[in-house]
């Protein structure tokens, strides 16, 4: 679900650990990304709703009815220590409530559990850096084929000279791939 949101969303690291249950809109098909200020960035990412595909509705239904639920249930019990290796100094009930993505070992910090599901996408395709590189070819392909304000909307960008920082980075890579495959070089 997560590689999901990377792909179809462009969604950042620092955004889905702000996602909670009341973002997600099965019915209506939608996901409400929360703003977000981030001190390298002026304004920080703006607020934005965003259809799901048909895929990440049955795939997040499954996860809020099933999967979610076994996790809070195991993290309440204890049963979840066995497998967690480190544990926070308390679990937050507010966070096991609220939270949309949390860590197994009941923590409210993600990050440990998005490193190893990008060292999994690694190992399927090694080229693959971070996800803010999945983001960058998210946005980058959207500039291929929607209208620039569209993409800061759906980017959440603050500023339109934000979305243009990656059409410029498109050309950039273009070049290079010219440079290496063209025939006359």
């Amino acid at each position: 679900m997560i590689t999901g949101l990377y792909v179809y969303q462009g969604i950042a690291t620092d955004e889905l650990k702000k996602l909670t249950l009341n973002h997600i809109h099965l019915k209506a098909g939608r996901i409400h990304i929360p703003s977000s200020k981030q001190t390298y960035h002026k304004g920080g990412r703006k607020a934005r709703v965003l259809k799901l595909k048909a895929n990440q509705i049955l795939e997040l239904q499954e996860y809020l009815l099933i999967t979610r639920l076994k996790i809070v249930e195991d993290i309440r019990t204890g049963e979840r220590e066995k497998y967690a290796s480190r544990k926070p100094k308390e679990i937050k009930e507010e966070v096991l409530q609220n939270q949309l993505f949390i860590s197994l070992n009941g923590s409210e910090y993600i990050k440990g559990s998005v490193k190893h599901l990008m060292e999994d996408l690694r190992k399927i395709d090694p080229q693959l850096k971070s996800a803010v590189q999945i983001r960058k070819s998210v946005i980058v392909n959207w500039l291929k084929e929607k209208d620039i304000r569209q993409v800061q909307y759906m980017a959440g960008h603050s500023s339109i000279s934000s979305t243009e920082r990656y059409r410029a980075a498109n050309l950039e890579e273009l070049e290079e791939a010219l440079k290496i495959h063209h025939p006359l070089r």
